[in-house]
């Protein structure tokens, strides 16, 4: 993808130009789902941790 916006040409086909926007817009915008997820899993991870801890979950 960064080969293609690096080309000279590519700024000269808008078609081309718009689908690769949409496309790191979609990839962006799963990027920032996943840290989401990743963090919620986390901190559900350290509450499990402590409630284990604290003999309330075995």
């Amino acid at each position: 993808m960064n080969q293609s916006i690096s080309q000279a040409t590519f700024w000269d086909n808008s078609v081309t130009f718009y689908q690769i926007l949409q496309e790191i817009d979609f990839l962006n915008t799963t990027k920032k789902q996943y840290q989401r997820s990743h963090f919620i899993l986390e901190d559900i991870k350290a509450a499990l941790e402590l409630l284990v801890a604290g003999g309330i979950l075995v």
